[in-house]
This record gives structure tokens, C-alpha cells and sequence, in this order.
């Protein structure tokens, strides 16, 4: 992996449940994950799957638009359940 791990780990964690104080520290938290999955994806297409979606906040929704903005040179099946 290309990235530098260390970094990479700081900045996982806290898209699953460490608050984040700012919006710079939000946006360089995206760029790790979306860099995660980009890595994933060197490997073969990820299929993520998001379900419940009507309980997002809106970080999620956030999330979910960086990704989607950002990772087009990449390969994802992406599956959103909601009701």
C-alpha cells in the first residue's frame, strides 16, 4: 500500500464512531477511507453495501458523495437499502 499506514490508521477510526471536531479534519478523514477503498479496489471491486439508510446522518450522506465524487476512476458496486 502506497499510503502511509500510520496516517491511514489515525484517520479510519473515527469515520466509525470518534467525533471529529472540524471540517478540515472531516475531509481529511474521507480522503483516507476513500483511499482504503481505492486500495481494495487495485485488488479487485469492492461491492459495499450501506443498509438502513434512512437512519444516515449526515455525515454519512457526506461520506458517501466524497466517495462518489472522487473514486470514478475506480471500480465499485455500491448497494443502498433504505425504506
Amino acid at each position: 500500500m502506497g499510503v502511509d499506514r500510520e496516517w491511514m490508521a489515525q484517520r479510519l477510526l473515527p469515520l466509525v464512531g470518534v467525533d471529529v471536531s472540524s471540517q478540515a479534519e472531516r475531509e481529511e478523514l474521507f480522503a483516507a477511507w476513500r483511499g482504503f477503498l481505492e486500495t481494495v479496489a487495485e485488488q479487485t471491486p469492492p461491492v459495499l453495501v450501506f443498509e438502513d439508510m434512512h437512519w444516515a446522518d449526515d455525515a454519512m450522506l457526506a461520506f458517501l458523495e466524497h466517495v462518489a465524487d472522487r473514486a470514478a476512476r475506480r471500480a465499485f458496486q455500491v448497494k443502498i437499502v433504505f425504506r
